[in-house]
C-alpha cells in the first residue's frame, strides 16, 4: 500500500507541476518545481517542538518567515530516497508563483516515539501517512 501511495504521490506532484506550466515555451523559471526545490530539505529541531500538536504551527511559522507572501495549497506525506518520513507543502502567491517547501520529520518523530503511549500511538499513525 506505502508503494502505490509513493507512485500516487510522485504523479500527483509530476502532474501538479505540469499544471502550472503557461505554455511548453515559458520562461517562468517559478512555473515549474525543478528537482533542486525538492532536495531542499529542512530538518525540524525537535527543540522547537515541545508537543505533538505544535509540528504544524512550527512549520506554517518557517514558512510564514521565509516566504512571505505565500499560501499554503496542499501537503502530502512521504519518504526520501533514504526512506526517512517527509512533509512537502505546495505554496502560491497572488502572482501564481509555486514553491515547495520539504520537511525532515524523522527527527521529530523519533523524539516523541520514547513519549507516553498516547503520543507514541499519534506519531505511528503519522508515520503510516508516509
Amino acid at each position: 500500500m506505502k508503494i502505490i501511495f509513493k507512485y500516487i504521490t510522485i504523479a500527483l506532484i509530476t502532474t501538479f507541476s505540469a499544471i502550472t506550466v503557461q505554455s511548453f515555451g515559458a520562461e517562468n523559471e517559478n512555473s515549474v518545481a525543478s528537482a533542486s526545490e525538492f532536495s531542499k530539505v529542512i530538518v525540524l529541531s525537535p527543540k522547537e517542538i515541545k508537543t505533538i500538536d505544535r509540528i504544524r504551527p512550527v512549520q506554517e511559522d518557517y514558512i510564514r518567515k521565509h516566504y512571505e507572501g505565500y499560501r499554503i495549497i496542499f501537503n502530502m506525506y512521504t519518504k526520501d530516497s533514504k526512506d526517512c518520513p517527509i512533509e512537502v507543502f505546495a505554496l502560491e502567491n497572488d502572482e501564481n508563483k509555486t514553491a515547495y517547501v520539504t520537511f525532515d520529520m524523522s527527527q521529530v518523530y523519533k523524539k516523541f516515539k520514547v513519549k507516553n503511549k498516547e503520543t507514541r500511538e499519534k506519531i505511528e499513525l503519522l508515520e503510516k501517512k508516509h
